[in-house]
């Protein structure tokens, strides 16, 4: 997001690119603080971002962690009773 605005002392315009509350005028190099509706938007983004990354992490662990975990003890529980099943015959042919 590019927002354009012009420098107090000279008169050029800027292009403010989201980062920080202050810039250097490239013209005349006067220290200048960015207007509070371009800063505040790109700050409202980054939060928005963040939040985001937040929710993610949030649904990860609170529902594709334990829905792996389970698939995971069910097929561990199907593979111990389908072994419990067979491995008496096994064994039978085996030790006779």
């Amino acid at each position: 997001m590019t927002d354009t605005f012009n420098c107090p002392r000279c008169g050029a315009g800027l292009d403010y690119r989201g980062s920080g509350r202050t810039m250097e005028c490239s013209y005349c190099g006067t220290k200048l603080d960015v207007p509070e509706e371009f800063w505040g938007a790109a700050e409202a983004a980054e939060t928005a971002r963040r939040w985001k990354r937040y929710g993610i992490l949030f649904l990860i662990l609170t529902v594709g962690l334990p829905t792996c975990l389970g698939l995971l003890a069910t097929v561990l529980g199907i593979g111990g009773s389908i072994l419990a099943v067979i491995l008496p015959f096994v064994l039978r042919i085996f030790l006779h």
